[in-house]
């Protein structure tokens, strides 16, 4: 199943705006939708879907100026759990 690229969702923790991307490796993983340059990640639509593409550190010179973003889960401020 694949889910369209304008459902932003909200983090179930933080409650901050996110996209869901299918990776290089066919697994869903949410980023930030604000792009950030530390960002390791570029996002890429394709039929409707966003797909998302992981960068080495630093990134190539022809990616540097590019909209990187980064991923939810290295983002996220969830709360502790509480007993």
């Amino acid at each position: 199943m694949t889910r369209p690229v304008t459902a932003l969702k909200l983090c179930r923790y933080c409650n901050s705006q996110m996209f869901w991307t299918i990776t290089e490796r066919g697994k869903w993983m949410p980023v930030d939708i604000e792009g950030d340059e530390r960002g390791n990640t570029l996002l890429t639509m394709r039929g409707g879907v966003m797909y998302s593409e992981t960068l080495p550190y630093p990134p190539p010179a022809e990616h540097v100026d590019s909209c990187r973003h980064q991923s939810h889960s290295y983002t996220c401020t969830k709360p502790e759990k509480r007993p």
